[in-house]
């Protein structure tokens, strides 16, 4: 994605962003003011600082069907239904499947802490 800032000048940011950073990065942009958890999960992509000082352990996906969890070595996407589970299994990082039934639960419970913190995350929002 390519961003235009007047008075800014050109950077890459080489680090994983979300979707939900472009939102707040506007909204900072444009004097928001208000803390960033009142009104939305994402960054600001040019706080550079907070980055730093707070790195992202993962970031949330979604798509019609189903919400996501990604982080640098593993992926897990949990549907809204249960219909079509199979569907649904975990992956690392590089998109790789796991050698067996077992080596996914492994993952999913070494994972188990971002899996909740993300549906939490989202949840705040639903009330």
């Amino acid at each position: 994605m390519v961003v235009w800032m007047p008075g800014m000048a050109p950077q890459t940011i080489e680090r994983t962003t979300n979707h939900m950073d472009i939102a707040v990065t506007l909204l900072q942009l444009l004097g928001a003011s208000n803390d960033v958890g009142d009104y939305a999960l994402g960054r600001n992509l040019f706080d550079t600082a907070s980055v730093t000082k707070n790195p992202r352990e993962f970031i949330v996906v979604s798509d019609w069907h189903s919400i996501g969890v990604k982080s640098a070595d593993f992926k897990y996407r949990n549907p809204y239904t249960s219909r079509g589970m199979e569907n649904y299994r975990p992956t690392r990082g590089d998109d790789g499947t796991f050698s067996n039934s077992d080596a996914e639960r492994d993952a999913i419970a070494q994972h188990h802490k971002i899996i909740l913190e993300a549906i939490r995350n989202i949840t705040k929002f639903a009330k």
